[in-house]
C-alpha cells in the first residue's frame, strides 16, 4: 500500500508550522531536515474528553523539477513520513 500523500502543492507548506500545536509537534520530532513539512493534523477520539489525542503527520518534500510547481517543495518523498501524537492537554497548553 502506498502511503505517500497526494497533496495539492501550496505556495507555503509551513501553514501548520505557524500554529501552536504545529510548533509543539515539530519540537517532538527527532532531527528533522529543512524540507520536512507537516501536511495533516486531526483529532482522534471525542474532543470533549481528556482522552483524545491529535495525530500530526509530516514528511520530507522535494522540489519539483518541472510543471506548474517547478522550483517549489511539492513532491512528497516516499518513505519519509513521520507521525506524532499530542494529548489534548498539551495542545490546550500551547494555545
Amino acid at each position: 500500500m502506498n502511503t505517500t500523500p497526494k497533496i495539492e502543492a501550496r505556495e507555503d507548506l509551513t501553514l501548520f508550522h505557524e500554529t501552536g500545536y504545529g510548533k509543539l509537534a515539530l519540537s517532538k520530532f527527532d532531527a528533522i531536515p529543512e524540507n520536512f513539512f507537516i501536511y495533516c493534523c486531526g483529532w482522534l477520539g471525542d474532543v470533549r474528553t481528556e482522552g483524545c489525542v491529535m495525530e500530526v503527520i509530516g514528511c520530507e518534500f522535494r522540489v519539483a523539477k518541472s510543471g506548474r510547481y517547478k522550483g517549489k517543495y511539492s513532491i512528497a518523498v516516499k518513505g519519509t513520513e513521520r507521525k506524532i501524537y499530542l494529548t489534548s492537554a498539551e495542545v490546550r497548553a500551547v494555545k
